[in-house]
């Protein structure tokens, strides 16, 4: 009965403009609140009385706002809140007015908007199930390479869509940064962007760039910024990783879905007794951005492209081994997957690598990887090459695991010489203090100690008890407990 109708009140509000359906964006509000309606048209957008939001969960954020998980009259949506200040309705018709302007299948729309006189300012969205894109992005990471790799593609196709479409229709990308920014994931494995119009960061495009080659960069850094924070789900770091260049990698074929293992030691080696009971859950695996300049492609080359691969059941990308010969941390065990992905699938591979990188939390040591850390091997070589090592102790340089005879734990030639020096100064040392500990523990066990004094004496030493003769050795384990207690600290006294 009320088709066709406009201007009419119920119980106390106006209503505007119903066309046939109370679906067609009716806005309903009361007297006080009608100012300024008429800079907005009823059929585009719906004025949203506060009272009929409410947030569940703060999902984001960005520069001057808040994104919340909500619902408005009962029904999902995601609702951008800005904060409290002066200009705050100014940001919210500055993101309308860009909002009002885009219709792409990635990019968030807008379902409805706060009241001018409302005490807070805010947008609400079409809802996207996943929210945050980060999270599925690690979740895959972690469960399935393969899966990774997909979704990393389909992010890349659609942000390329998205982009393109930006940059089609006359926004100043040079303007915009990652920022700029929101990033959800939907069901379906599509992803939206969420275009803030400001922009707050001095890591700001240079204008001098072309069109092309602005919206090209912007998308570089977009791609790697969401998959380094998938990263950071994980580990909660955000390391950034040089990809290894591909020409200087060996193909290692592999059936899709094959676990890697660790490059092959090199000949002589002997592999540590453990490396095999090490389970695959130490296996790192991260995203890895690929760089690759634009050339003759377009975002809208790569979207295509990306497309057409994810259309199909994916070939499986190149599998490669990086063997990290210089880098002097290298416990036996470790494997590192970086899901390396770029603008094309050609581009992109799948690389094991067989060291931590600086600044990384070894999970074999679990020690934070320095990036000063020097490889002193009593074997002479100036690189420990792809053979598994560990550090001294006391200096912290490593060497060949095999070259000190697979330990646990070690305290090197140099450290040791410096101990036994140090002793026969009187200079207790934090070796001399380890074994004196060791000592006292083994003989409130009632475990047979040999030793040589600590001074004195001249002569050779003589086997016993705490033999009074002395070699300025200081106590030392029966060799039969030595492997008990793992601790390798040169020969015993005689």
């Amino acid at each position: 009965m009320f088709s066709k109708s406009r201007h009419f009140t119920v119980n106390a509000g106006v209503c505007n403009n119903v066309n046939g359906s109370m679906y067609n964006y009716t806005t309903i509000v009361g007297d006080s609140e009608r100012d300024g309606l008429e800079d907005y048209e009823p059929d585009e957008i719906e004025l949203i009385p506060r009272r009929d939001i409410k947030l569940r969960q703060e999902i984001g954020s960005g520069p001057g706002y808040l994104l919340h998980s909500g619902t408005k009259r009962g029904r999902a949506v995601i609702v951008k809140v800005f904060n409290t200040h002066p200009n705050a309705r100014e940001r919210l018709e500055a993101t309308l007015a860009m909002s009002k302007m885009l219709m792409h299948s990635n990019v968030l729309q807008v379902e409805g908007i706060s009241i001018p006189s409302s005490m807070h300012h805010f947008i609400a969205y079409e809802n996207v199930h996943w929210k945050n894109a980060d999270g599925p992005l690690a979740y895959a990471l972690k469960e399935d390479g393969d899966r990774s790799l997909r979704l990393a593609f389909t992010m890349v196709a659609q942000f390329a869509a998205a982009l393109s479409y930006l940059d089609v229709h006359g926004f100043t990308v040079a303007n915009m940064n990652v920022q700029n920014f929101d990033v959800l994931l939907d069901l379906d494995d599509r992803f939206v962007l969420s275009v803030n119009p400001e922009s707050t960061s001095t890591d700001i495009v240079s204008d001098e760039h072309s069109a092309n080659g602005t919206a090209w960069d912007v998308f570089n850094a977009l791609c790697a910024k969401v998959l380094r924070s998938a990263n950071h789900v994980i580990y909660a770091q955000e390391i950034e990783r040089e990809p290894v260049a591909f020409e200087k990698l060996a193909s290692a074929t592999s059936v899709p879905g094959q676990k890697l293992s660790p490059p092959p030691a090199e000949s002589g080696s002997t592999p540590d007794a453990d490396q095999s009971s090490i389970p695959d859950s130490t296996t790192r695996r991260e995203y890895v951005w690929r760089d690759i300049d634009q050339g003759t492609n377009s975002l809208s080359d790569v979207a295509s492209r990306m497309s057409v691969d994810l259309g199909f059941e994916l070939v499986p990308v190149n599998r490669l081994t990086w063997a990290d010969t210089k880098s002097p941390h290298r416990c036996p065990g470790y494997v590192r997957e970086e899901i390396t992905v770029a603008t094309s699938k050609a581009a992109s591979a799948i690389v094991s690598r067989d060291a931590p990188g600086p600044l990384e939390i070894c999970p074999i040591c679990q020690e934070v990887v320095s990036d000063h850390e020097e490889f002193l091997c009593v074997c002479g070589d100036p690189d420990p090459g792809a053979r598994p090592t560990i550090k001294c102790i006391t200096c912290k340089n490593w060497s060949h695991a095999n070259c000190v005879g697979n330990p646990k734990r070690f305290t090197c030639q140099a450290c040791m010489m410096a101990d036994t020096s140090s002793l026969r100064r009187g200079v207790r040392t934090d070796t001399d203090n380890f074994m004196n500990n060791t000592e006292s523990m083994m003989i409130a066990n009632g475990l047979k100690v040999l030793g040589g004094g600590h001074g004195g004496g001249g002569g050779e030493g003589k086997k016993g008890p705490g033999g009074a003769g002395g070699n300025g050795l200081g106590p030392r384990l029966a060799p039969k407990y030595l492997k008990d207690w793992d601790v390798n600290i040169g020969a015993s006294a005689v």
